[in-house]
């Protein structure tokens, strides 16, 4: 059995795999390279793929190369998912469901650059694994209880209240960080 993580960049799939009973990692890696000159990296491992992939052939490349590791679909009992914004929605991890879906949608504005292929690989593990559960962890859930004046930007108040704020980034590393020290 395996729990995989995936964290969606502009151009790459960070993948990790973990061992269910005491989350020791098995193995980490990476599809890189998506829509230039797209490789898989894991360990010593470097393969070349197919040029125009998107990032659901990502993910299907990467199923089949982790069958191959004796990690087939059938031993994923759960997918975590790094979503770099929940805006004020969503402030601890969370079971993906089409609710989630449709709310991060509109969410998308505020953070353009990255929302889209989180959501999109979020889609498209869903329907590569339907009978997975899968979570999303965001990044923005860390720094939920900063303090209301930490929150506000200086500008017109009104904007504030349509969630226009300061939310924090990078929270699963400073939560991973914390958690060590």
């Amino acid at each position: 059995m395996a729990i995989l993580v995936l964290n969606a960049g502009s151009s790459s799939l960070k993948f990790a795999v973990y061992e269910p009973r005491d989350l020791s990692e098995v193995l980490r890696g990476q599809v890189s390279g998506i829509g230039t000159t797209p490789r898989l990296e894991c360990g010593g491992v470097k393969e070349t793929l197919p040029v125009n992939i998107s990032y659901r052939d990502g993910l299907a490349i990467l199923l089949d190369w982790l069958k191959k590791q004796g990690i087939g679909a059938g031993t994923i009992t759960g997918v975590g998912h790094r979503v770099v914004h929940g805006g004020s929605a969503f402030t601890a991890p969370t079971l993906i469901d089409d609710r989630v879906l449709t709310t991060l949608d509109s969410l998308r504005s505020l953070a353009p650059l990255h929302l889209p292929f989180g959501i999109g690989v979020l889609r498209d593990m869903r329907a590569l694994l339907p009978d997975v559960r899968q979570v999303a962890c965001f990044d923005t859930a860390f720094h939920r209880d900063m303090p209301r004046v930490a929150q506000m930007l200086p500008i017109p108040r009104r904007y504030f209240a349509r969630g226009v704020r300061r939310y924090g980034f990078h929270g699963l590393s400073f939560q991973h960080l914390l958690t060590e020290l």
